[in-house]
């Protein structure tokens, strides 16, 4: 059949010096690489280096829209598996869990949106700081009748990341004065809003905003209300230790918008 997939030879490198699966998809429109790195740890080769919790960030490039940050959550068992919950900056969410290679590689893919859209990325885990950028590929279909983005579309996404830890009567970030800068959406201007950062998740908080943080996973949750017409929104997110800041995003009447939390200059 004319267009369908077909497979050029591949070849299997059994010298050690890739330890993966090499070769190419095509058809007679598109041709795509592949690449399968080996498993590279097991309970009997434990990966020490990369176990505990991890906070991602992913977002379209080039300031496309949707404007906001989605985030993520992960965690590392000591047979290098590694298991994601989070969601997108429009508000889709999604789940994924593969085991971690050798060089650091994990394979992030997840099929949404009635399984007509996706999200596909190779992730790099790097010695002892966290996750290095990535670009991968978000396709969103055209969905009839969505109060966001019914066209559809297909982006590149940029994921990248931090290790999480957390220590009881800590602060989740390393800063004592912080501000929540909500920008995009709806908004004709920036929206900002400043806290002071106490321990155990907590926020002292002003105009009505609610900001908490789950000091288990590193992800944030909050509420915050608008200008000018007083519309609430939530604002869910994750704080980067790394860079000793959180980001997220806000759906506003009908786009999405950009969340930071970052120390008061």
């Amino acid at each position: 059949m004319a267009g369908s997939p077909r497979t050029r030879p591949s070849a299997l490198d059994f010298t050690g010096s890739t330890d993966a699966l090499s070769g190419r998809v095509t058809t007679s429109a598109w041709e795509s690489f592949l690449v399968a790195p080996r498993f590279g740890f097991s309970a009997a080769k434990p990966a020490t280096n990369f176990v505990g919790r991890y906070t991602l960030i992913l977002y379209p490039d080039h300031d496309l829209e949707p404007l906001g940050y989605g985030y993520a959550t992960a965690t590392m068992d000591a047979a290098g598996r590694l298991s994601v919950t989070g969601k997108l900056p429009d508000g889709q969410a999604f789940s994924h869990a593969a085991s971690l290679a050798a060089s650091g590689a994990w394979p992030l893919y997840a099929h949404l949106y009635s399984g007509k859209g996706l999200i596909i990325d190779w992730i790099y885990f790097t010695e002892p700081f966290g996750i290095s950028e990535s670009r991968g590929t978000w396709i969103r279909p055209a969905i009839s009748g969505a109060r966001y983005y019914a066209s559809g579309f297909t982006n590149i996404l940029v994921v990248s990341g931090s290790r999480y830890n957390y220590v009881r009567g800590t602060r989740v970030l390393d800063a004592t004065n912080a501000m929540v800068v909500l920008t995009a959406g709806n908004l004709v201007e920036p929206a900002t809003n400043y806290v002071v950062v106490n321990t155990n998740g907590q926020f002292i908080t002003t105009n009505g905003l609610k900001l908490k943080v789950n000091t288990t996973n590193g992800s944030f949750s909050g509420t915050v209300t608008l200008p000018p017409n007083g519309r609430t929104v939530s604002i869910p997110g994750v704080v980067l230790q790394n860079s000793t800041n959180g980001l997220g995003y806000f759906l506003d009447t009908n786009r999405a918008g950009r969340v930071l939390i970052a120390p008061v200059p």
